[in-house]
Formats: C-alpha cells, structure tokens, sequence
C-alpha cells in the first residue's frame, strides 16, 4: 500500500510539474509566434508595450503558481507526520491531503471562476487595457487572446491563495485537535513554522516575478496595491498559526501561574497554628520552595515559537521583492540603451 501511495504521490508532481513547463513553453512561443512580445517595435510605457509586458509575465507567473500548489502540500504533508505522535507514513498523509485538497478545489470551483472574472475585467478596465485610444475604442483578436491568459493567471492567484488558506487552517485544525501541546515542549511545535516558511516563500517569489509586468513600462499604482496586499496576505498566513500558538502557550502559562499561587497561598495559610512560621516547618518550607521554583521556572519558559536567526531569515525573505523591483528596473534600463 506504500508503494501504491508513493507512486500515486509521484505520478501527481510529475504531471504537475509537467503541466507547468508545457504552460509555460507554450503560451511563451505562441505570444512570440503571434507578435505580443515584440518589445523593440512599441513605444515606452504604451499599451502595446504593457501587453508585451503581460505577455511575457503572464505564462511564466501562472506557469510557477501551477508548479507552487506541491510544495504548499509536501510541506503541509510533512509538517503533520512530524506533529504526529503515531508513526503515520507521510506518504499516506500526503496522498489524503491531495484527495481532500481536490475535493475543496471542485466544490468551490464556480467560486474561483466567479471570483477569477471579476479580478480580470476589473484590473483590465482600471489599467485602460480594454478599451484603449490606440485600438480606436476597438479590441483587437491578439489581445482578446491575451485577456484569456489574464484570466487564467488570477485564476491561479485565487487558487494560490485558496491553497495557503487550506494549508494553514488544515494546520491550525491539527495542531489544536490531534497535538497535545505541552508547556515545556513548545520545540515539538517547530515543524509547524516550515509549513508557514514554505508559504511565505511561494509568496514572495510569486510577489519578485511581478516586475515583469513593466518590463518597458511603468508600473501602474493598482499593481502596487495588489502586491502590497499580496505581502500583507503572506504575512499573515504565516504569522498567524504562529501568533494561535502563542496565545494557546500564553493561556496554559498563565493557567499553570495560577495553580501554583493558589498552592501558595494555602500552604501558606494551612497548618497547625504553632508553625507561624514558614521556617517552622521544614516539610511546609520545601514544599513552598518547590513550588516557587516551578513558578520561575514557568515563567521563564518561552511562548514564541521564533527565534532571533528564524526572525532574521523572515526579514531578508521580505527584500526579496525589492531586490527583483531593483534587478527589473536594471534590466529595462538595458532594454531601453539596447533599443
């Protein structure tokens, strides 16, 4: 049954990462083959040369995100078998995750497409790419054929987001129904970052191809906006499990500080009346000093589950976008001297 598993997992990323070349290599040679890439023949910041921008950036963006949806899954996958106190396989988990994933894909499939066409005539009219002065108030074929291809990329955006949205709270439901968590085991939780790591990463690789929308244009302010929420989103997909966590560590703290000054407290008023003393009693004097050093000891135990070297990999990650907005502009200017 392992090997049907692992095989079923197999045949999945190959046909996924298949799916991904053969997208991208397609619609790449088909909007050479049909003129829209042709970067040297338009002016600079035109509507031709943001559909040469578009379609350059739109096969290779949704060609990626097609790829991405394995990795939010194997990581998924791998952090639940590392959660788990059975010795489940994690190819067995990956697989159910996949079924799962794809029966929530299918039920909300009139969603996506709803939701996809609304992103895409949207952006298209707030961009003036619909109805331009250059085409004379018409749409040309080419770009109605390009208007496809957006479609599919927010297509693949909200199903991005759909698979981060399913991937933290099938992590979250895991966590805070399967996994014991312990006071002073908040290390066993640690596998749960990578799942979030892996998130935050997609997204901001997805976020750092965005310059290639302006390759020989400016970029727009409503593209700006859609990556900042885009950053403000994958923010939140990873730090939230991470901010549940603690609040879950924060309650159990707080819980345990209590018990202990309430046995305080009544060890301290319980007793025969001669020991008015706590020095007294030397059983009463231990059991008091043990119990405050469990209090210190509780007190110094960590909530968080970041650390200084994780929080610093978090903040590099974030400038990685800036650093692709730096190479694009890099990259046009080029373009411009060469043109």
């Amino acid at each position: 049954m392992l090997i049907t598993w692992h095989y079923k997992i197999k045949r999945k990323i190959q046909w996924q990462m298949g799916l991904a070349i053969a997208f991208i290599a397609l619609f790449l040679m088909t909007n050479w083959l049909l003129g829209l890439l042709a970067f040297n023949s338009v002016p600079y910041d035109s509507v031709q040369a943001k559909d040469a921008g578009a379609a350059l950036a739109f096969p290779i963006i949704s060609g990626f995100m097609i790829f991405s949806f394995q990795f939010c899954l194997r990581s998924l996958a791998n952090s639940i078998s590392l959660l788990s106190h059975t010795k489940v396989r994690k190819q067995k988990i990956e697989y159910r995750l996949w079924l799962f994933f794809e029966q929530k894909i299918k039920r909300n499939i009139p969603q996506l497409l709803t939701l996809s066409a609304f992103l895409t005539s949207s952006y298209l009219i707030a961009n003036g790419l619909v109805f331009s002065n250059d085409n004379e108030g018409g749409i040309e074929v080419l770009r109605l054929y390009l208007f496809v291809q957006c479609f599919f990329f927010w297509l693949m955006l909200c199903t991005l987001i759909y698979t981060l949205y399913f991937s933290t709270r099938t992590l979250l439901h895991y966590i805070n129904f399967r996994v014991r968590i312990r006071l002073f085991q908040l290390e066993m939780l640690t596998p749960a970052l990578k799942t979030g790591w892996i998130n935050f990463v997609v997204t901001s690789l997805v976020i750092s191809l965005q310059p290639l929308f302006w390759i020989h244009s400016s970029p727009p302010n409503i593209d700006m906006f859609f990556i900042i929420f885009a950053l403000i989103s994958s923010l939140f997909f990873f730090g939230y499990p991470v901010i549940n966590i603690n609040r879950t560590m924060s309650n159990k703290k707080s819980m345990a500080v209590q018990r202990i000054n309430s046995a305080i407290d009544e060890a301290l008023h319980s007793g025969p009346k001669q020991y008015r003393r706590l020095v007294d009693n030397d059983q009463k004097l231990q059991y008091v000093s043990d119990l405050l050093t469990v209090r210190q000891e509780i007190l110094e135990t960590k909530t968080w589950l970041l650390d200084f070297p994780f929080m610093i990999r978090i903040g590099l990650l974030i400038f990685i976008p800036a650093f692709s907005w730096i190479a694009s502009s890099i990259i046009d200017n080029l373009v411009k001297s060469f043109l």
